[in-house]
Formats: C-alpha cells, sequence, structure tokens
C-alpha cells in the first residue's frame, strides 16, 4: 500500500533535529619584539596546515589589513596559546561553550552597560539664575558578546557564522569628559566551515597602548621648580592581540551529548586533582626508632 511505502521514508524523517556544541576560547596574547607581525608566525609552519587572510575592514589602533586563520585538527590551536601561557603572556578572557541546534542562533552576552552621554539641552526652567541642563543618557554593553549560528552538512561537516565583539572602558585622560567614558571595542565577523572537532584559529587582531608614569623621591618629587631632578619619566608601550579558537562538535543522539559531558566533567575533576595536590598538607615524615 501507499502507507507502506511512504513507512520508510517517514522512519528516516522522523529524527531529533541534529545539535552543535561550540568550544569558543577568547585570549589577549601580550606580543614581544619577536612576534612583531603578531603570532602568525609561531603556527605557521608548526601547528597550522594551512593559513589565508579573511578580509576585515581596519579600524584605528588596529594592525594589519586583515585576520590570520589557521585550519587543524582539535587541539592544536590550543598548543600556540598553551606555548604563549608558558611564558605568563596569555590573559584568557571568556572560554564560553553553546549548545545549538542546526540553524538556529545562540548568543552570549557577559557585559556591563555604561551609562555614556550622548547629548546635552539647557531646558527654560533656571535655577539661582542658572539654566538646568538636561543631559541624553544612552547604556553602552562592554564585554564579551557572542553570537553562533551553525548549519550540519553530509560529510559532519559545520558551517559557521560568527559574530565575536570584545569591548571594554578605557581610563578617562586629563581633559576628557566623566560622563562619557571612551570605549574600545574589538569585532570579529565570519562565515567559515570545518569538520566536527576541527578548530579555526582567529588572530591578527593587535592593538598598542602607551603608559606613561613617574617614579621619584617622595616628597622632593612635588616641589616646584626643583622637583624634575628628584624624579624620572617613563613611557613604555604596550602590543597585544586577540585571540579566538572555535571548535564544533556535532551531537546526533544521546550518547554524543554523554560523551561530550564526561570529557568535560573529567577536563574539571583533572584541575580540581591538580589544585587538591597544591593545597594538600604534606605528611611528615616518621623515622622509625631502632631498639
Amino acid at each position: 500500500s501507499q502507507w507502506e511505502r511512504l513507512m520508510p521514508l517517514i522512519i528516516k524523517m522522523d529524527k531529533p533535529t541534529k545539535q552543535v556544541l561550540v568550544e569558543v576560547t577568547i585570549a589577549e596574547v601580550t606580543l614581544s619584539d619577536k612576534e612583531k607581525f603578531g603570532i602568525e608566525w609561531f603556527a605557521n609552519g608548526k601547528n597550522g596546515r594551512y593559513n589565508s587572510t579573511i578580509s576585515s575592514q581596519p579600524s584605528e589602533n588596529i594592525g594589519g589589513v586583515g585576520l590570520n586563520w589557521v585550519l587543524d585538527v582539535a587541539g592544536a590551536t590550543k598548543a600556540t596559546l598553551n606555548a604563549f601561557a608558558e611564558d605568563s603572556r596569555v590573559n584568557v578572557i571568556s572560554t564560553p561553550r553553546l549548545l545549538v541546534k542546526t540553524g538556529e542562533t545562540a548568543s552570549l552576552d557577559v557585559v556591563t552597560e555604561i551609562p555614556t552621554v550622548v547629548g546635552r539641552v539647557n531646558s527654560n526652567a533656571q535655577s539661582n539664575g542658572n539654566s538646568n541642563v538636561i543631559e541624553e543618557i544612552v547604556y553602552r554593553k562592554t564585554g564579551v558578546i557572542l553570537k553562533v549560528e551553525p548549519i550540519i552538512h553530509a560529510g559532519n561537516r559545520v558551517d559557521l557564522k560568527i559574530s565575536q565583539e570584545v569591548s571594554e572602558v578605557l581610563p578617562v585622560e586629563s581633559g576628557g569628559t566623566a560622563n562619557s567614558p571612551a570605549l574600545f571595542n574589538r569585532n570579529v565577523e565570519t562565515n567559515l566551515s570545518l569538520h566536527s572537532g576541527g578548530s579555526v584559529y582567529l588572530a591578527g587582531l593587535i592593538s598598542s597602548r602607551e603608559n606613561n608614569g613617574s617614579t621619584g623621591v617622595p616628597l622632593l618629587k612635588d616641589l616646584p621648580w626643583i622637583g624634575n631632578a628628584f624624579k624620572s619619566q617613563s613611557k613604555n608601550t604596550t602590543r597585544t592581540e586577540l585571540v579566538i579558537t572555535i571548535v564544533p562538535y556535532i551531537i546526533t543522539d544521546e550518547n554524543d551529548a554523554k560523551d561530550i559531558t564526561d570529557s568535560l566533567l573529567s577536563n574539571l575533576n583533572f584541575i580540581k586533582q591538580e589544585k587538591d595536590l597544591t593545597q594538600r598538607p604534606k605528611t611528615p615524615t616518621i623515622n622509625p626508632t631502632k631498639k
């Protein structure tokens, strides 16, 4: 019958929608003089197997005209960050993990809303002979904003549409407006395709900051006219590069979800065990008494 002919197709279609676990690591690497072009030199020829450029709009304080990216198996791109972490030059900003159905969009916001003055209007009302000023306030989000849209294809391939923003509030400079802090934004928007368990390594967003400071003899350095003889000025330039690694995992059934969950829990248990070993008091050694 027609029903019997359609039954195999119905059974094939009546399956749960596949999901994708997207693991993201957002880190900031402090560059030395050797990495004047960023940390691409480290990945190219060592951990990475493919090197290319994703076009992006250049902005102020950003080095280069594009994003360097390296494709490899999961874990290889993290080896690059681990190498820099050994020198204490890596600041991990966030490590989100998002579980989302294929074709859907998942988002993560870890932000602080900063009030910013965008306009001032003099009102007709007066107080003590002075016109009152009405300020227009807009709250801007600063922090980590991540949006991911995966689409699963045949052959365990995943197309990813990624939008990543990392922002922070800059210190108010002398002469600036305290109510309108400056915001430093770094944005990445890209479309790419990966195998399940493969990883992509995005880099190239390099920024430079100048730090001015002074040291000197207390009290004497603050004296007028002669204070400069007792203090010295210092000026340091710090170069950092924003690094993003992305690893998608296709979850087809409960067994895949359980395997990934067990893997994440084992990593947490390993970290806990390492912490316990470092904090556990040493057992005193008792020498047996000879008779």
